[in-house]
């Protein structure tokens, strides 16, 4: 289980996104003073700032996924 120390759960959208799941959210962050969260200097590709992503997970935990494409070319 989370910490909720980067992603207090203090009324903003993306800290308190789908906060009763099962499955942990967190989203990137950038220029955090004094702690950087997700300034990482190595990362080959950035992503946009305040993205939704898996944040942390349990064993037995399960994810369901939805892609949506513009068509479906077999």
């Amino acid at each position: 289980m989370a910490s909720g120390e980067l992603n207090p759960a203090d009324g903003t959208y993306l800290n308190e996104f789908r906060i009763h799941e099962g499955v942990d959210t967190s989203y990137s962050k950038f220029n955090r003073k004094p702690d950087p969260i997700d300034d990482n200097p190595y990362d080959k590709i950035v992503p946009p700032q305040d993205l939704p992503y898996v944040g942390w997970t349990e064993p037995g935990e399960w994810l369901n996924r939805r892609v949506v494409t513009k068509s479906s070319r077999v």
